[in-house]
């Protein structure tokens, strides 16, 4: 290049002129610094959502999960009146009947408020969340990598509507042996689980490696 001055020659990586002394400005391009480099390569690997905890399951005992319980009381509704008949009862006797029926029918319906107040559950793709208790309320987290089996039972009846009991093993001291009792959908609910635990030991594992 030449001096804008006095239009000497000068070397390309030239800062002032060898002639006037004038300064060149130059407007060259600048390698980035060894902390920028470090982290553009960092944010090239970063991917946040590896670590993001989002909901895959929410849920609480079910009323099918009193399937067994809601056919003896049809039956006892429908059964009792006939004996009755049959027995030809007076009236105090047919009012003590049906308060009878009533009472269990009332019975049934608290002891399913308590099991829907008493349980709750949330899965996420890192742990599984079991709340309990009514007035005290207690919550217990664990790890889904944590899991080593998930199995779920079923009863004949309850195969029919679809509800069961889930039994999560896993090495947590707490609850090694956790129920889930009356969820409703159960094995889609259990498909859910060991999905997440087998995601999550794969994740855990490709972390390891790239450290």
């Amino acid at each position: 290049m030449n001096c804008p001055r006095c239009g000497v020659g000068l070397p390309a990586a030239a800062l002032f002129c060898s002639q006037c002394g004038h300064s060149l400005e130059m407007k060259t391009h600048q390698p980035p610094r060894r902390n920028d480099r470090l982290q553009s390569q960092a944010m090239a690997f970063q991917t946040p959502e590896d670590d993001e905890e989002y909901e895959l399951w929410r849920g609480r005992y079910s009323a099918k999960g009193m399937i067994n319980y809601w056919l003896v009381a049809v039956l006892a509704t429908v059964l009792l009146p006939l004996v009755a008949g049959a027995a030809s009862l007076d009236r105090v006797g047919w009012i003590g009947l049906f308060g009878l029926i009533l009472l269990l029918w009332l019975g049934l319906i608290c002891l399913l408020a308590v099991q829907k107040m008493d349980v709750h559950y949330v899965l996420t793709n890192q742990r599984l969340i079991h709340k309990s208790g009514i007035i005290t309320r207690h919550s217990h987290r664990i790890e889904v990598i944590d899991f080593d089996d998930v199995s779920y039972q079923q009863g004949i009846i309850e195969r029919m509507v679809g509800v069961g009991t889930i039994e999560v093993v896993s090495s947590d001291r707490t609850d090694p042996i956790l129920e889930l009792i009356g969820i409703d959908r159960v094995q889609e609910v259990a498909r859910i689980m060991d999905e997440a635990r087998r995601a999550e030991r794969i994740r855990r594992g490709l972390h390891i490696e790239a450290v």
